[in-house]
């Protein structure tokens, strides 16, 4: 399930003046995402064991465990061979875990003109927001034990997250064929051990031609990583497939256990960028627009589990 609410308003500022033309919008957002695996047909060890160890069965010919009957007259599971409808009914369970992830964002900005240069006018944008993260992994007490036959075990696990940040754009038409534009973006960050930083945004774009259009940028970004990277409790399972083990020879499936980082720290980008636009303003190719660009890309703590690298038998060789 996954509703998701949005509300907005906006306007104009009833300001007069240098913030006659400024505008400003405001929202505020909900969005949940709610699974539930039911996991059907699971088996509980302790209803295997009851099992081996013999049911009794009841008038209507269903199973039922009761330690008191006698072992000669109790039915009892045959782990070699087949077995009748009556065990897989007492057996199968549901075992229903559920993940949820929870956002609650607000916003406002407002945005217009500062001043005139010669070349046009000085746009300016500023703004804030607010935002809220929960998530939500429950398991049973089944998985909780390791009770599952076969399946996976973990603990419940939650987290949350605030986050404020506040950020401005501003561009400066400095003559009819230079504009420049200075932004940046600063985020707090609830998690301990977060840096808080401003990040900022240079770029400039030229016209010495009527018909051409150079252009740059640079910027930082930053990521932090997904709560359930941070807060996950612990899994443990099987790989579907058994792998060879170079050291001992055997071939088996390899348990694997999974457990959220709360030391993570954001992954930064740098970017730069680079273009050039041909944009003929008149005659035959008026209307003809082609761009080259380069974009570099400089990344740095990128967050990946080990099989986004390695399959488990790369890692094992």
């Amino acid at each position: 399930d996954t509703p998701r609410l949005l509300a907005g308003l906006g306007g104009k500022l009833p300001l007069d003046g240098m913030f006659k033309d400024w505008s400003w919008e405001a929202g505020a957002m909900y969005s949940k995402n709610t699974v539930t695996n039911l996991n059907r047909n699971s088996v509980a060890d302790y209803g295997l064991q009851q099992a081996l160890n013999g049911l009794t069965r009841q008038g209507d010919g269903s199973l039922k465990w009761n330690p008191n009957t006698p072992q000669n007259q109790r039915v009892y599971f045959n782990w070699f061979g087949l077995n009748e409808q009556a065990f897989a009914d007492f057996l199968a369970i549901e075992n229903p875990t559920t993940s949820s992830l929870q956002y609650n964002s607000y916003d406002f900005n407002a945005s217009g003109t500062v001043g005139e240069l010669p070349a046009g006018p000085i746009g300016v944008s500023i703004g804030a927001e607010i935002r809220k993260e929960k998530l939500a992994d429950v398991q049973t007490d089944l998985n909780a034990t390791s009770n599952i036959v076969g399946g996976s075990a973990g603990t419940s696990s939650f987290g949350s997250r605030d986050v404020t940040s506040i950020f401005a754009e501003v561009s400066v038409p400095v003559t009819s064929w230079f504009e420049f534009q200075v932004a940046g973006r600063y985020e707090d960050y609830s998690d301990e051990g977060f840096k808080d930083e401003a990040r900022p945004k240079v770029g400039f774009k030229l016209r010495p031609l009527d018909w051409l259009i150079i252009r740059g940028s640079y910027s930082e970004s930053f990521k932090a990583p997904d709560l359930a990277y941070l807060y996950t409790g612990s899994t443990t399972t099987f790989t579907s497939n058994q792998y060879l083990d170079p050291v001992t020879g055997s071939n088996d499936q390899i348990q694997i256990r999974v457990a959220g980082n709360p030391d993570l720290q954001p992954e930064t980008t740098d970017t730069y960028y680079a273009g050039i636009a041909i944009e003929p303003q008149r005659g035959l190719l008026r209307g003809f627009s082609a761009s080259v660009d380069f974009v570099n890309f400089k990344q740095t703590n990128l967050l990946a589990q080990l099989t986004d690298f390695y399959t488990y038998s790369d890692f094992l060789t």
